[in-house]
């Protein structure tokens, strides 16, 4: 076994930090603002706050719960949760500075687990430390951002592929391999780890949990029938159901607790629907191209490559697929590891293990490859809403497939250059400064630089929404409801002038105890109640609100064509109350909690008891 050593590591972590506060700070970046304020990344802003308010986004549903998923039933937690609470404590629980703070620790820790595992493939440190940034620096890095926080968080992907390569050495990772019977040895290092590490990735995001188990079939199946013993194939069914329970975990406590206790479950039926995202050929419109791996990445310093992509880039089947560019020296590992598939009898095992993982996930997520055909089965077998058939986005194993690529480089460096010894460890210098200037130089575009600036206007925007909400909340009892206006359904409806569904998620970014209407997923109970009250007109919505416990109407004003001002005008009549405004005055807040309370006396008075709220 290789023997470690620890100075790299804090190497690599300074390096890694170098780059990045040089790009930010070029910038600007203020870590007290996110560092994107709109669209997906309001979603990804809202996830996380659900993590620091440890609410599970069980406030996003007024007048409803979402009981089933309360993390006081979860069993295990997430790195991505579990790195949020931490650096929550740190930030006083601040949601800006703990995401961007977050965001920078996913560079620290890609770069961290891809030279652990190039060190474990026995590649020279020097050369591995600089691939290890380039692999943390990935165009597919900056094009997430915050938006998708959880595609950021690749740091697992290196590590899932220490395990794949572990099935392919001999499938002893739950066995005991000085044994020709089978016996289970599931405390050894390689079972505790591969076990940790699954547990830790299911919650992060599905995507690269199924793209792991896709891989270890690959490799279980290859490795069966190489060595000619079932323990690969078994130590396979393994992970999978590892993985499985994993990715479903938060579903087994709601299965448990619909058996159990149905009627603290109801609720959560109410607002979760199984209508499916995306149609028919979903894979065939953010599938992965091998052309978008091979290109240079978009907005090149050098004109004749940005000329090239720009010019791709104008067909309409660009779109999230982009941020697949592999760079030049990734696009040159990619290249080989494709080359090695035409050398018969290829006895540099590594290399092949690697070249045949790289082709089996290039035909995976390829449009028309076998992710079109899993979407068909999955779609006649499973229903258009099972989750198999809700996956589409296969570009995104472009990270597994950087990885490899970047690992060859590093292996035929440390296999072919000489880099040991005095004068190999000079080379190895001189080739990694090489690898590391022209990588950093050829992936980092200036437009990547620009994500990092924060304009005016969304620092205006969300000190502006902060003020606004802690305002509202300091008037109002702890975990008070509030009706937001106009009426959105998640990922499905809104309003033109609203812009996007998430605008709506924004309040809830700032409060710290209430309850929030947003929207539930289309066709849930929750849907049709909120659908139901908002088409009412003010007076009898003034009644449904009083009878179901509201207190706040909340109105984004660019949710109507005439700015909100009938409807406020209206409620001002009816309420007495005038309407706090936001300091961009974007945003008004009726505070209706005397005129429900008369409301409820005058009704009690009249018929004897309070109405019940009717049923949509």
């Amino acid at each position: 076994m290789r023997k470690t050593h620890l100075l790299p590591y804090p190497l690599v972590l300074v390096l890694t930090s170098l780059v990045f506060f040089y790009i930010a700070g070029s910038q600007g970046f203020d870590f007290n603002y996110p560092l994107r304020y709109e669209g997906d990344a309001i979603e990804s802003l809202a996830h996380a706050k659900s993590v620091l308010r440890n609410d599970f986004q069980s406030s996003w549903y007024a007048p409803y719960s979402f009981d089933g998923y309360h993390p006081s039933k979860i069993v295990f937690v997430s790195i991505y949760q579990l790195l949020l609470k931490i650096i929550g404590l740190f930030t006083g629980g601040d949601l800006a500075k703990t995401v961007n703070i977050y965001y920078f620790v996913t560079f620290l820790l890609s770069s961290l687990s891809a030279l652990y595992v190039m060190s474990c493939c026995g590649i020279a440190y020097p050369v591995g430390i600089s691939l290890a940034l380039l692999y943390s620096f990935l165009p597919f890095h900056f094009f997430r951002n915050i938006h998708y926080l959880q595609f950021s968080s690749y740091y697992l992907v290196p590590l899932l592929t220490l395990v794949l390569q572990w099935i392919w050495s001999d499938g002893h990772i739950f066995f005991r391999p000085d044994t020709d019977i089978i016996k289970l040895n599931l405390f050894g290092f390689k079972a505790v780890f591969s076990f940790i590490l699954i547990v830790i990735l299911g919650p992060i995001t599905s995507y690269y949990a199924f793209f792991f188990i896709f891989l270890c079939c690959v490799a279980g199946l290859s490795a069966a029938l190489s060595i000619k013993k079932m323990t690969p194939l078994l130590t396979v069914v393994i992970l999978l159901a590892m993985t499985y329970l994993s990715v479903y975990k938060l579903g087994i406590p709601y299965r448990l607790n619909k058996v159990f206790h149905p009627e603290k479950i109801q609720n959560s039926e109410m607002v979760v629907s199984n209508w499916p995202i995306t149609g028919i050929g979903g894979p065939e419109i953010l599938g992965l191209k091998l052309v978008q791996l091979l290109l240079p990445v978009a907005d090149h310093r050098i004109e004749i490559f940005k000329a090239a992509t720009d010019g791709y880039n104008k067909f309409l089947t660009v779109n999230e697929n982009m941020s697949a560019s592999l760079g030049v020296i990734g696009s040159a590992g990619f290249m080989v590891l494709l080359g090695i598939l035409l050398v018969p009898g290829n006895k540099k095992k590594l290399f092949q293990q690697l070249a045949v993982l790289n082709i089996s996930s290039f035909l995976l997520a390829t449009i028309g490859g076998l992710s079109s055909v899993i979407h068909i089965l999955a779609i006649g077998f499973l229903g258009r809403s099972s989750l198999l058939a809700q996956t589409r986005a296969y570009n995104r194993i472009s990270v597994f497939i950087a990885f490899f690529s970047l690992l060859c480089i590093g292996l035929i460096i440390t296999k072919y250059i000489p880099v040991r010894g005095k004068k190999g460890w000079v080379i190895s210098y001189a080739i990694s400064l090489v690898i590391l200037v022209f990588g950093l130089y050829d992936q980092i575009t200036p437009g990547f630089i620009g994500l990092f600036q924060q304009d005016n206007h969304l620092k205006e925007s969300y000190a502006s929404d902060k003020a606004f909400i802690t305002d509202i909340e300091s008037q109002l009892q702890k975990n008070a409801n509030v009706f937001q206006l106009p009426f959105v359904v998640h990922h499905f409806e809104w309003p033109k002038g609203l812009g996007y569904y998430t605008e709506s998620l924004k309040p809830y970014l700032h409060s710290k105890n209430l309850q929030w209407t947003y929207g539930g997923d289309k066709d849930s109970k929750q849907e049709r109640w909120y659908r139901a009250v908002s088409s009412l007109g003010p007076q009898k919505m003034l009644h449904q609100l009083a009878i179901t416990d509201f207190s706040v109407i909340y109105i984004d004003r660019r949710g109507f064509e005439d700015n909100g001002v009938k409807l406020e005008k209206s409620l001002i009549e009816l309420t007495g109350m005038k309407p706090i405004v936001s300091m961009d005055k974007r945003c008004v807040f009726f505070n209706i909690t005397k005129y429900v309370r008369k409301l409820l006396n005058d009704m009690e008075t009249k018929s004897g008891e309070t109405q019940e709220a009717p049923k949509f």
